[in-house]
């Protein structure tokens, strides 16, 4: 069979898929093919992009909670990304008193615009608060690296993380590197922390990495979310479960994760910013307490907000978090944000730790 003839069938075989992605990609809604707006606009592979989200989208879905892989989509929630693709409202300013950094649950997932955390602290301390979320435990390293916030420091930063981060030794400590120079702050931190960079080799050599709207493509053309839509509609997608095998406490993790919080705390506080940790609670069915890290991070005067499961009634802490999603619920978030807003009103008590930006 002539080679051309051959080439011709395999076009014409590939050429429904070819069609097919075109359509996806260009012609139907971002989110047509997802059931909540992390699917439609979260980061997935391409590094380039400047946060964990596309950037500067607005996004208003019917939504699903991640427990609930097939719908119903009952719930509204409104999405907005900034520029450099954190959940925040598009701003201008480059100044603000409180960055709360930590996982999906800063972000809000299967949570309204209204009531984020960032919003709700908002309202509370009549004061500019900007959210620095998606997962752990590398979204310290890339805040730390952001340069707005080397340039302009916030008086407070607020760091939420599991206390099996702290169990496990999963902080990482933060050394300074030079990856600054790359046109992103996630992407630096990542590769201080030695990210397999073979995309980014690639996207640079062509001549991509700074067009934003060809890297959302990308990423988007990576996710193939019409296949994982059909694999959930399939009953094929995995449950998830929420509370995982508990972990011994070990010296040795304890002692790394301390390590690594040490070094975020003295970052911070040559930029003259104070650190405040909040650790999580944990699930129901891991009613240990944490106090072995927890009162050594006490000791070395860190300023810590913890909800120890060993001193809440069971039926408060299990409504914690959302039936139908694996995230904090509404009085969860408002609650996390008025223990937020009490230590730093405490703190604003005692003399000299006030940062001279909130006197």
């Amino acid at each position: 069979m002539p080679a051309k003839t051959i080439v011709v069938r395999l076009a014409l075989l590939f050429l429904p898929l070819a069609l097919w992605q075109a359509v996806e990609l260009f012609v139907l809604p971002i989110d047509y093919f997802t059931f909540r707006f992390w699917e439609a606009l979260a980061t997935n592979k391409v590094y380039l992009l400047p946060g964990p989200f596309y950037p500067n989208f607005y996004l208003e879905k019917y939504s699903a909670g991640d427990h609930v892989f097939r719908g119903p989509r009952k719930k509204l929630v409104r999405f907005q990304s900034d520029e450099y693709g954190q959940r925040n409202p598009p701003d201008t300013k480059e100044t603000y008193e409180i960055v709360i950094v930590g996982d999906s649950n800063i972000v809000g997932s299967h949570i309204d615009e209204p009531d984020t955390i960032r919003a709700r602290l908002e309202s509370r301390c009549n004061c500019r608060v900007y959210a620095y979320g998606s997962g752990l435990p590398g979204n310290i390293l890339s805040f730390l690296a952001d340069e707005r916030f080397v340039k302009h420091p916030p008086p407070y930063v607020v760091f939420e993380f599991r206390t099996g981060d702290v169990e496990q030794g999963d902080l990482p400590v933060y050394r300074p590197c030079g990856a600054s120079a790359f046109p992103n702050r996630t992407l630096a931190a990542r590769l201080c922390d030695s990210v397999d960079t073979k995309l980014l080799h690639v996207l640079t050599a062509l001549g991509l990495q700074q067009h934003e709207a060809i890297l959302i493509y990308l990423d988007r053309l990576y996710k193939q979310p019409a296949y994982h839509f059909l694999h959930s509609q399939l009953r094929l997608t995995a449950t998830i479960h929420l509370a995982g095998p508990a972990f011994p406490f070990e010296p040795a993790r304890i002692e790394r994760s301390m390590e690594a919080l040490r070094s975020y705390r003295a970052a911070l506080h040559e930029r003259g910013s104070k650190l405040i940790l909040f650790a999580m609670p944990k699930y129901i069915d891991n009613k240990r307490s944490f106090s072995p890290w927890l009162s050594q991070a006490r000791e070395e005067s860190f300023d810590v907000i913890s909800i120890d499961p060993s001193s809440v009634p069971p039926e408060i802490l299990s409504s914690w978090w959302m039936k139908e999603d694996s995230h904090w619920r509404e009085q969860s978030i408002e609650f996390a944000a008025g223990l937020i807003w009490k230590e730093i009103s405490a703190l604003a008590e005692k003399p000299g730790q006030l940062p001279t930006a909130m006197q």
